[in-house]
């Protein structure tokens, strides 16, 4: 049974609402979030010991080995670590992991409605916005708007700090690493191409993959699916999107 339903880009991520399908254990560098929309959603973690986990919403911090098991329709969002989205939904989850959305804050979602809206009750008044450090926005930039090679060497410079303490700062404040939110970009940067009617090795090109083969493995790996399923589901263009 193949992955269906509708996908859509929104400013913080993108969002799937459907009949989700196979899927390898994979980790990206984004906050999950999966709303079970006709019964509980179940994941399996990684790690050691191979655990399940169910119930009607989870949140998957960055970085979390895990897989969604298919079963009822989902509503699925994939949102940027650095966004003020991801960082409201984890401030209002336990520290794990893997963690149960409250359920106020699953109230709030307009699961039926647009489904490029449909978080927009969710995201965190002006003056509740957490605090974030100058000199990783200005390097995010740098990474978000660059080329060529050593991208996370130049923007550590841009913002006058060494490689090592821009890794540890991207690591306290947005739990995920300049390389891997690097890698988040291209992906995203393939998916909006594949969404613009691009072939498959075009949209590796455009997102600064060596080929067709190197895009493939990178979105299995992180997203856990080929990028044919990921472009049989955008319907080449026809995807949703809101700036």
């Amino acid at each position: 049974m193949p992955w269906s339903g509708e996908f859509a880009f929104f400013d913080a991520g993108v969002l799937f609402r459907g009949q989700a399908a196979d899927n390898r254990q994979h980790r990206h560098a984004t906050v999950q979030l999966t709303v079970g929309l006709g019964g509980p959603v179940t994941l399996r973690l990684g790690g050691p010991a191979s655990e399940l986990v169910s119930g009607p919403a989870w949140i998957v911090r960055p970085e979390v080995p895990h897989a969604l098991l298919p079963g009822p329709r989902v509503l699925l969002a994939l949102i940027e670590p650095q966004t003020r989205l991801a960082r409201h939904l984890l401030g209002a989850v336990a520290p794990a992991g893997v963690a149960e959305l409250p359920a106020s804050l699953r109230a709030r979602i307009d699961a039926t409605g647009p489904l490029a809206g449909c978080l927009d009750a969710l995201r965190p008044a002006p003056n509740a916005e957490p605090p974030t450090d100058e000199r990783l926005d200005i390097a995010l930039r740098f990474i978000a708007q660059g080329k060529g090679p050593r991208l996370v060497e130049r923007a550590a410079a841009a913002c006058g700090l060494s490689v090592s303490r821009l890794r540890a700062l991207a690591q306290t404040r947005i739990e995920v690493p300049p390389a891997r939110w690097l890698m988040l970009r291209r992906l995203q940067c393939a998916s909006r191409s594949l969404a613009r009617g691009a072939s498959l090795a075009e949209a590796a090109l455009d997102a600064g993959f060596a080929d067709q083969a190197h895009l493939s493995r990178s979105m299995r790996r992180v997203f856990g699916v080929t990028p044919a399923t990921v472009a049989a589901l955008i319907g080449g263009g026809r995807a949703g999107s809101r700036p």
